[in-house]
């Protein structure tokens, strides 16, 4: 009897072992899906601070920059205000 209680506790074991390897693999797959979207509204921001400034070089308003580029005039005096606090 003792043999088969020991047997049940090596199968127990091994399926708590096997849940824990599927919780981290999930965790795993989770953040790197979360640091993807994250790399992606980084180089999104990115590239609009660096089409703002070309258009500002160029002489035009925010409003104009805002009408080019199909964002809001308050998302672009964001990012002016942005490139001011890392000037």
């Amino acid at each position: 009897m003792e043999k088969s209680i020991e047997e049940d506790v090596k199968v127990m074991c091994n399926l708590s072992e096997g849940i824990e390897e599927r919780g981290i693999m999930k965790g795993r797959e989770e953040g790197r899906a979360e640091g993807k979207a994250e790399g992606r509204e980084e180089g999104r921001t990115e590239h609009l601070k660096q089409q703002v400034q070309k258009k500002l070089v160029k002489g035009k308003s925010v409003e104009v920059i805002a009408d080019e580029l199909e964002e809001s005039v308050s998302a672009i005096e964001n990012v002016l205000e942005e490139l001011r606090k890392n000037a």
